[in-house]
């Protein structure tokens, strides 16, 4: 849990790797005043990419640092450097594939759950007759960035799953979440960042152009653009290599947000990239 612009951002703890990069990625954009820039702009995308390749970077070197007290200033050091031009573009990162879904949900109270479930790719056995098809996660390699076979039998497998929970100053509530494996660490963060302006719209925050950084490689949306590219020349002098998707893309997750505004009004969206899908059940009689 962490506060973040006013708003308390929960998310999963330990072995949810996904919860810490979350409230590091947020804290980084604070840092280089991300939503201080216009959304869209070339300044923001830039700034967003540098803090998504800091976060990269520190793991790369050390995969456990992340969890420690030094890695707020391990990470604030490395975006400064970032920003000020050296290279910090790690192309030895581990990718990943991933098979993952999430629900999310509200009520007129304002409870809140969110929940993000997978099975990877699945391992190709099911348990008897019951249709659960089980895991790979021990063959997910961005699971495991300091290598296979490195964790002492009965440790709890990490996720990148980062279901979270936005608690608003004005009492507003809302739930959201993403599948997309590796992306989940860097497309919640810029989501919960839209959301996080007082006049955010909630279909917008969803839709927008989506950037991700691994592996020396940026990869962005252009779709706003008309598939032009340029917003994301000053965000590309940061990698190596970059690829550009002209249309929305499942690539980047499907964020679904379930809210509860102060007034008790509910709205939700489903996010397209993912075939998702948002209803609103209303209590009918006594």
């Amino acid at each position: 849990m962490g506060r973040h612009g006013g708003t308390v951002v929960s998310t999963p703890p330990a072995p949810s790797l996904g919860g810490r990069f979350v409230h590091h990625t947020l804290d980084l954009f604070e840092r280089c005043r991300v939503a201080q820039e216009p959304d869209g702009s070339p300044a923001r995308f830039r700034l967003t990419a540098a803090a998504l390749l800091a976060v990269a970077a520190v793991r790369a070197a050390d995969p456990g640092i992340l969890e420690s007290k030094e890695a707020a200033q391990t990470l604030g050091v490395t975006l400064d450097a970032i920003l000020a031009g050296e290279r910090c573009a790690p192309d030895n990162e581990p990718r990943a594939p991933g098979n993952t879904t999430h629900l999310s949900v509200v009520d007129a109270a304002g409870n809140a759950a969110a929940i993000t479930l997978s099975h990877g790719e699945g391992n190709g056995h099911a348990v008897g007759d019951t249709g659960i098809l089980m895991n790979n996660f021990l063959g997910e390699s961005d699971l495991f960035p300091a290598g296979f076979f490195r964790i002492p039998p009965g440790t709890p497998i990490a996720t990148m799953m980062a279901p979270t929970i936005l608690q608003f100053p004005d009492g507003g509530v809302a739930a959201l979440g993403t599948g997309g494996a590796n992306r989940i660490r860097t497309v919640i963060p810029q989501v919960v960042t839209r959301l996080l302006d007082p006049s955010a719209n909630l279909g917008s925050a969803v839709a927008a152009p989506r950037l991700h950084v691994e592996s020396n490689v940026l990869s962005a949306e252009t779709f706003q653009f008309g598939g032009d590219d340029t917003p994301f020349d000053k965000a590309r002098t940061l990698v190596d290599k970059h690829s550009f998707f002209d249309r929305p893309s499942l690539f980047f997750g499907g964020v679904h947000i379930a809210v509860r505004r102060p007034n008790g009004e509910l709205e939700g969206v489903a996010d397209n990239r993912r075939g998702g899908v948002c209803r609103i059940v209303e209590e009918v009689g006594g």
